[in-house]
């Protein structure tokens, strides 16, 4: 594959006046045209719109080391790029260029924007406003400087280094919250790293809601789901992984973890895994190294304090969908759609062997766990169990209804005071807001735990969800994989 544009001072500046070139002798009218020689390639990272700059210019972006197709497809990511872009270069726009560095980087992406531009008309070219170049290599700075003598100012100031994304974000008047969106994973860890952030964003350790908020696009009914995440769960869902047997207790050789984390870690979504055992181990990495469960603190001291105070199960599944109204979007959106990848594991769980209650005592401490070391944790267990059993089998009883325009909505009132009855149970939701404080309100469920701890009673119950669900197939071992049903 040999291009026909030379690499010159020219081509860095963007010259509207240089003449139209072909690539593989092939024109720009044809590839706009033409099909892609593969059906399937489509790279939206490569090339979009973002919005109107401050002179009311269309910005467009260009990350040409988006991903290792770019250069095994050099082709059909020319052809992706010329027809994504067509539309709005028949007026004034800027470009902003990541020339980002990756392992995969070479001649072809550092030269593939100069081509696409040198492809282009000449009334297109004319209608360039500005090129801002993010995360340029030393030699695009250096030839940028030693040709300014030679070029006019014109030519010159048509070209600006940026040392950041928040900084081209900021000269262009773009919402910098929103636009991080367009600059996927490998981009702002890469720009991290320079910047010296340690540790910079990653899989494993960042928060699912921060991923969301930073990287979050769409996947399957969800909005904000982190490219990172949703590759690792299209493994697992995936023909070949998702029968694999004993799927969620699959484990990976210590030398093939520190690899394959090394992969995600370095490739982000591209990363492709080789075995269910490699998609699993990653999948649970990334919830387990989370700073607080999937349901935080306050999921955790909401079971709690509902072991202690005995509550029925309504209550306790009151208080989860309390937990999930008052998430953040991203973060509810984030469960739910790993709550769906479980529900499909369900239902393979004759071939998979991963009943619902299999899933739930593997899973429910990525959703529940204390944030210190906590002498109760075993009288907890069951519950959460339960709890998640419940949240895979029905997550109907817990989430907004699909058919809402947003999966959270967060201004909606709290029910934290609503579903108190006359029983004495209203002191468990303020326990719950309070994280069991030792000041709470006198009820007859701490008066009774007061008359345990005088007669030297332990303070150990039967789980109240357990003594209250009985039938529930949360606890049925023996059918519980056949009641998921197959709506998602």
């Amino acid at each position: 594959m040999a291009s026909t544009l030379s690499y010159n001072v020219s081509g860095v500046l963007y010259d509207s006046d240089s003449e139209q070139v072909e690539y593989d002798g092939k024109s720009y009218d044809y590839y706009l045209k033409s099909n892609y020689n593969d059906e399937t390639f489509k790279e939206d990272f490569l090339a979009r719109y973002l919005g109107k700059g401050p002179n009311m210019e269309r910005v467009l972006l260009i990350i040409p080391s988006v991903t290792p197709k770019v250069n095994e497809n050099y082709e059909d990511s020319l052809r992706f790029t010329i027809k994504t872009l067509n539309d709005y270069l028949s007026s004034r726009y800027s470009l902003v260029i990541c020339q980002t560095c990756v392992s995969w980087s070479d001649k072809s992406s550092y030269y593939f924007v100069n081509q696409w531009y040198n492809m282009l008309p000449s009334a297109k070219k004319k209608n360039l406003l500005k090129v801002y170049l993010i995360h340029s290599p030393m030699s695009t700075k250096t030839l940028l400087t030693l040709s300014s003598p030679f070029k006019s100012s014109k030519d010159t100031s048509k070209v600006e280094v940026v040392n950041n994304i928040s900084d081209v974000l900021l000269k262009l008047e773009l919402n910098k919250k929103s636009m991080l969106r367009n600059f996927p994973y490998i981009v702002q860890r890469t720009e991290e790293i320079n910047l010296g952030i340690t540790p910079p964003i990653s899989p494993f350790g960042t928060e699912l809601w921060v991923l969301g908020a930073r990287l979050g696009q769409r996947f399957k009914d969800f909005r904000l789901i982190p490219p990172v995440l949703s590759n690792v769960l299209t493994a697992i869902e995936s023909k070949d992984f998702v029968t694999a047997p004993n799927l969620l207790n699959l484990q990976c050789p210590a030398e093939e973890l520190y690899e394959v984390v090394t992969r995600v870690e370095n490739l982000g979504e591209n990363c492709s895994f080789n075995s269910p055992n490699e998609a699993v181990a990653v999948f649970k990495l990334i919830l387990d190294i989370q700073p607080e469960p999937l349901f935080g603190n306050k999921g955790y001291m909401a079971i709690k304090n509902a072991v202690l105070d005995k509550v029925s199960t309504e209550e306790v599944f009151s208080s989860v969908r309390r937990l999930i109204k008052g998430m953040r979007p991203e973060q509810a959106e984030c469960i739910y759609c790993i709550i769906k990848t479980l529900r499909a594991v369900a239902r393979n769980h004759q071939k998979n062997g991963m009943s619902l209650k299999l899933i739930s005592k593997v899973m429910a401490p990525s959703f529940f766990r204390p944030k210190t070391p906590d002498p109760y944790i075993y009288q907890l267990t069951q519950t959460s169990e339960h709890v998640v059993s419940n949240l895979v089998e029905k997550p109907n009883k817990f989430f907004p209804s699909e058919k809402d325009a947003k999966l959270v909505k967060t201004s909606e009132p709290s029910e934290s005071t609503a579903n108190t009855n006359a029983s004495g149970h209203s002191s468990s939701h303020s326990a719950e807001r309070s994280t069991h404080s030792s000041h709470r309100a006198e009820t007859s469920s701490d008066k009774a735990s007061r008359e345990r701890k005088k007669s030297g009673t332990r303070h150990r119950s039967k789980d109240p969800v357990a003594a209250s669900g009985d039938g529930n197939s949360a606890h049925d071992g023996s059918n519980s994989g056949t009641n998921v049903d197959k709506s998602d």
